[in-house]
């Protein structure tokens, strides 16, 4: 008996790479456009299934097509900033296609850094290449959502949804220890790197989400096909232990927005910084944080006349 080919489900790999016009291949390459992430969850083909009842008398059966087809994929990125202060991190290209626009402020600017801004218009789109083992699929005109994880003490991450067109899936060859171009290492989170307030108040967290809250769906009309930016609607949880002499959130609840701000220090010369103008506190329940009492704060965040709802920022870490 002739053994078939198999793939193993283990070996994954992703390349991405900025389209120039959407739904145009960009083609990226292992050499140059590899990222390392985990967790991959490829979806090859989604879509919604149409049935017909063909009446045949005693013959008659269902027909099932499948239209609408397009492509999910889910994975998380570790947190980390690019080599230098002003250089973007090597997954800059997701940020983009996840409803973030980008600036980089190089020396002499006031603020070096690389900052990112959540927009509603104007996104960006990647071309994914996905492996498994021998199996490939290329995917174009991907857009898709984020969230920030950050638990303490623990890796960062960033969770990336993205949806494309679909493409036949094909054989494809899979590259042994290939290197990433830009990657750096992250730095796990910890009381000496990683600060989080909220309306001015250092919290003891032991866990915060950010979450960029995009809602993309694939559209398909005649001549088109395309994956919009539907709608966003961000938000954030932080869990810390409970403190009512420092402050009472739950007076908070449905008041006033206030600001939440993370900063988590990468490397010497780089923090990773998240600013949130206008969280709005909703319903705060009680948890478990390491065996002390502590609280889960849900937030909906909004944009103020002068700012993004989120700002996302790599740059040299605020002084102590």
């Amino acid at each position: 008996m002739m053994a078939g080919t198999w793939y193993r489900s283990r070996y994954k790999a992703v390349s991405i790479k900025t389209e120039t016009a959407y739904g145009a291949s960009a083609a990226p390459t292992f050499a140059a456009d590899l990222l390392l992430v985990e967790n991959i969850a490829l979806t090859p083909i989604e879509g919604q299934d149409i049935e017909r009842r063909i009446d045949l008398g005693r013959s008659s059966y269902t027909a099932r097509h499948l239209v609408g087809r397009h492509v999910q994929l889910a994975f998380d990125v570790p947190l980390s900033p690019g080599a230098a202060l002003a250089e973007a991190p090597s997954y800059a290209r997701l940020l983009r296609a996840c409803a973030l626009a980008e600036t980089l402020s190089p020396p002499p600017a006031a603020d070096v850094g690389v900052w990112y801004s959540t927009i509603e218009s104007g996104l960006e789109s990647v071309t994914v290449a996905a492996r498994i083992d021998g199996m490939l699929q290329t995917i174009v005109g991907c857009r898709g959502s984020a969230r920030l994880r950050m638990d303490v003490p623990a890796i960062p991450y960033l969770s990336v949804s993205l949806v494309g067109l679909y493409a036949l899936p094909e054989a494809g060859t899979m590259v042994t220890y290939p290197a990433a171009p830009g990657y750096v290492e992250p730095t796990p989170t910890s009381a000496a790197a990683t600060t989080v307030t909220l309306d001015g108040v250092a919290l003891a967290a032991s866990s915060i989400e950010v979450d960029l809250g995009g809602s993309v769906q694939y559209v398909e009309t005649t001549g088109q096909r395309e994956v919009r930016l539907i709608d966003v609607a961000p938000t954030a949880t932080v869990t810390a232990e409970l403190d009512l002499v420092a402050r009472n959130f739950f007076g908070s609840i449905d008041a006033a927005p206030v600001e939440l701000r993370l900063e988590h220090v990468a490397s010497p010369e780089i923090a990773i910084a998240i600013r949130c103008p206008a969280a709005r506190i909703g319903k705060i329940t009680l948890t478990d944080v390491n065996g002390a009492s502590g609280i889960q704060i849900p937030m909906t965040l909004s944009r103020t006349p002068t700012s993004p709802a989120i700002t996302l920022s790599y740059r040299a870490p605020t002084a102590p």
